[in-house]
């Protein structure tokens, strides 16, 4: 079942750098991934504005997978990890949980389109000469819309791997986050008694 999916998704361009799961497993999960610093990180101690997080097409936006993946609050995270470990090492590690838990998500809600792009397939295969031109112009325009997300879904993937696309808001919240935490920890030896 799972070396099908990954043949299907490479057919349609997804490429796993490195997998990981057997046959038997609930499914492979990238984890070979190259996270990069964010350019457009807040000022210290401050939240970045939610208004400058780049949003999702609206075919995306409801995705169940992106909508919990953006859902969450990565300042937060970012403090608490500041808050137990307040150095460089964890916060890089850190930064690259995020990175791979939004490849992954990514990578399944690629694979969830690629099976409706199949079911829609077959379901145009089935309506075949003998279906009316409307319904067929239909699935084809819906396999048309899957295509398109399922390119936008691949070219952010690729940008998260850089740094960027739809990563580089939820980073910058993680490290403002992990900034303030520090900096309370210095405070707090340094601080006059």
């Amino acid at each position: 079942m799972i070396s099908a999916l990954i043949t299907r998704l490479a057919r349609h361009g997804w490429d796993l750098l490195s997998a990981r799961g057997d046959e038997g497993s609930a499914g492979a999960r990238v984890v070979q991934l190259h996270p990069a610093t964010s350019s457009t990180e807040p000022l210290a101690g401050q939240r970045p504005a939610a208004a400058a997080r780049q949003e999702a097409p609206l075919a995306l936006q409801d995705d169940p997978v992106i909508a919990e993946l953006r859902a969450r609050d990565y300042y937060e995270l970012g403090y608490g990890d500041g808050t137990r470990a307040p150095n460089h090492e964890a916060r890089e590690d850190g930064c690259a949980r995020i990175c791979a838990h939004l490849c992954d998500g990514i990578g399944r809600a690629i694979g969830m389109r690629v099976v409706l792009l199949d079911q829609e397939g077959l379901k145009l295969l089935d309506v075949g000469a003998n279906g009316s031109m409307l319904t067929q112009e239909r699935l084809r325009a819906r396999i048309k819309a899957i295509e398109r997300d399922i390119d936008t879904l691949k070219q952010q993937a690729e940008l998260a791997r850089g740094g960027s696309g739809w990563l580089q808001p939820l980073l910058a919240d993680y490290r403002a986050g992990f900034e303030r935490a520090l900096r309370e920890a210095v405070d707090a030896v340094y601080q006059p008694r």
